[in-house]
């Protein structure tokens, strides 16, 4: 029997490649950052182990993989975010590059660096927002004349090797206030400035083999826990033929060989789109993806490990799924921010109407009917999480 390694541990990328792979027969193994994860109790997980934190040592990191390798014999390792896929990267020399699920060094160059991801699309004619990178001792004045408010700032790489922070994320500015204090609080590294795009987020997922997109899916965001966060709850849809052109042609430019999600703003009233960023690794909508049948982890295997994939399965179905503990986060942090009484009340109600949409499982990331325990391990957890915070509000009512 294969085995494979996945780096990660989240309800939605981690699982779903999980069992992506344990459906088609792979022994899949998982080295997870947090060891109560919900998708750990997945009957597609054969073995977990345990790798030291990479930021404390980097040595005994790569040490232990290497023993990994060398005990279970991985045909392939698959990262789940950035931190992993990058970190591989990093030690592709070290671990054998032919073992790593990553696309080749051409294609990371280009799509984990957010200005060389504009400067190819403007290339070949992609819209992106207006923007530049910013140099040293950026005015905010100028700035804003250059881009008006809001304006977007993002950091060129999402991660640095070695950094305890998994994700730096952008920032959207709305006032000069906000825009001086987020210049001088930036951190090291380059960062662009981009116009605010109004629209959707929209995101095109390809499988390329040497540049030829082989299968492609779209979803549409629906909520976000923030407006820089991925989306708690999406959509399928019918991929867009000018979305799927520009990613067809920024694959065919890159020679991408793997997996990508080319993510848009679409303002779908004034007809106009605008290329944010490309992920060169699995995305979060990937539940969804699999769920509406296209298997991007079990095609993406085929085509790393030379077997011609099985495309007969293209998706058709236009539904939508959400993150369990991403919606519970997302309708907290709305009560906790809401201000005033009318607010606060919509928000509360919102709340309150979450925990009997619990119970149609077919509607989150987690559930699963040949695979039902890591969807009963989340609402666990989520709903210890709810009595605490109940059982703290009344603890300060009481105070």
């Amino acid at each position: 029997m294969e085995r494979a390694l996945v780096l990660g541990d989240d309800m939605g990328v981690f699982l779903a490649v999980a069992r992506s792979l344990g459906r088609r027969g792979i022994e899949v193994h998982v080295a997870p950052a947090d060891s109560d994860a919900p998708g750990l109790a997945s009957r597609y997980v054969s073995a977990v182990h345990v790798l030291p934190p990479y930021h404390a040592d980097p040595r005994a990191w790569l040490a232990s993989l290497q023993a990994l390798i060398a005990a279970h014999r991985y045909r392939l390792i698959l990262p789940c975010n950035d931190s992993r896929l990058l970190t591989l990267r990093h030690h592709a020399a070290e671990l054998g590059r032919e073992i790593l699920a990553i696309p080749d060094e051409g294609v990371l160059a280009t799509f984990t660096d957010k200005a060389a991801t504009r400067a190819l699309a403007t290339r070949l004619a992609i819209a992106t927002p207006r923007g530049r990178l910013l140099g040293p001792g950026e005015q905010t004045s100028r700035l804003i004349a250059e881009l008006g408010v809001p304006l977007v700032l993002k950091p060129c790489r999402t991660y640095e090797i070695g950094d305890r922070q998994e994700k730096v994320m952008a920032r959207i500015l709305r006032t000069p206030a906000e825009l001086g204090d987020a210049l001088e609080t930036a951190r090291v590294g380059p960062w662009l400035a981009e116009a605010f795009v109004p629209g959707e987020g929209v995101g095109v997922s390809v499988l390329a083999r040497e540049g030829e997109v082989l299968l492609a899916w779209q979803h549409r965001r629906l909520r976000v826990a923030a407006e820089t966060a991925g989306s708690t709850a999406r959509v399928a849809e019918r991929p867009d033929r000018r979305l799927l052109a520009a990613a067809r042609a920024m694959a065919r430019a890159s020679d991408l060989t793997g997996i990508a999600m080319f993510e848009f703003r679409v303002d779908r009233r004034g007809g106009r789109s605008a290329l944010l960023e490309v992920n060169p690794r699995f995305w979060g909508s990937l539940p969804l993806a699999v769920a509406a049948g296209a298997d991007f982890p079990a095609l993406l295997w085929d085509v790393l490990t030379g077997t011609e994939p099985r495309l007969e399965a293209r998706q058709s179905r236009i539904i939508a799924r959400r993150s369990m503990s991403g919606e519970y986060a997302r309708l907290g942090d709305a009560l906790a921010q809401a201000s005033g009484s009318g607010a606060r009340l919509r928000a509360a109600v919102a709340l309150l109407a979450f925990p009997p949409t619990l119970f149609l499982r077919r509607r989150f990331d987690s559930w699963a009917a040949d695979d039902p325990d890591p969807y009963r391990r989340e609402l666990r957890q989520l709903c210890g999480l709810a009595l605490g915070r109940v059982a703290r509000r009344l603890h300060l009512a009481r105070t």
